[in-house]
């Protein structure tokens, strides 16, 4: 599948770095994001703590390549946070995942916590959790995932 005005945002400590994709694409769904970031052509060596993927193109497609990239790469999940942007993470690692990691280092559980959420990669957490809501604006399929 080719898709053109696509990209990847990657953070390592405080910086951000735009390895690959046109500034005026990032800037549609990241305009701070674009202020600060400094353009690269390869990954960096340091350890990157987050990765985006940007596209310009629709939900549908946005979809369709995120299950193209999951079905590829067994080693990395991609999620779509919302239109325009996926996260790259490590398989196995969810916001879900988090969230009972956090209740197990503090000595509680899923339903002693509350969660917000409002997009496609919260839709893990918000269903692990007894108490979760999701904001006015909120996607509708967050808003469903929501107890």
């Amino acid at each position: 599948m080719d898709i053109l005005h696509a990209g990847l945002l990657c953070f390592v400590d405080d910086q951000l770095y735009l390895i690959c994709g046109m500034h005026a694409t990032v800037a549609k769904k990241f305009p701070t994001y674009v202020r600060c970031a400094v353009e690269k052509t390869h990954l960096p060596r340091e350890r990157i703590m987050k990765a985006n993927v940007f596209l310009d193109v629709d939900q549908n497609r946005i979809r369709e390549f995120t299950n193209l990239l999951n079905m590829h790469y067994s080693d990395l999940d991609f999620d779509v946070a919302f239109t325009g942007s996926l996260n790259v993470i490590p398989h196995g690692w969810s916001k879900e995942h988090a969230i009972k990691l956090l209740c197990e280092a503090i000595g509680c559980s899923t339903d002693e916590v509350v969660v917000f959420g409002d997009v496609g990669n919260d839709l893990t957490m918000l269903d692990v959790v007894e108490n979760s809501v999701v904001v006015v604006n909120a996607t509708l399929e967050a808003s469903a995932a929501a107890k």
